[in-house]
């Protein structure tokens, strides 16, 4: 396995993630998971850009958990309710 599928995979999540793609995300995770067990060696000049994606992927599912848990507290308060014509 190369770091090309690494990046591949992480494109592919991210995307996922911005479209709300949950049927993506459960095919991804299966390749997240044969990436994760394959002990992939990258070159150094490749390490920066996986980096990258790697953290904007954390940063879209920190936004991600925030917007669920307000919607949630939301959801618990009936908020909907507010909002209904």
């Amino acid at each position: 396995m190369t770091t090309d599928i690494v990046s591949k995979v992480l494109d592919e999540t991210i995307d996922a993630l911005i479209d709300l793609d949950a049927d993506k995300l459960q095919m991804l995770e299966e390749s997240i998971a044969l990436v994760a067990k394959s002990n992939i060696k990258c070159q150094e000049s490749e390490i920066c850009a996986i980096l990258a994606k790697q953290r904007l992927l954390e940063l879209i599912l920190q936004n991600s958990e925030s917007t669920l848990n307000v919607l949630n507290r939301m959801h618990g308060r009936n908020a909907g309710e507010q909002w209904a014509l």
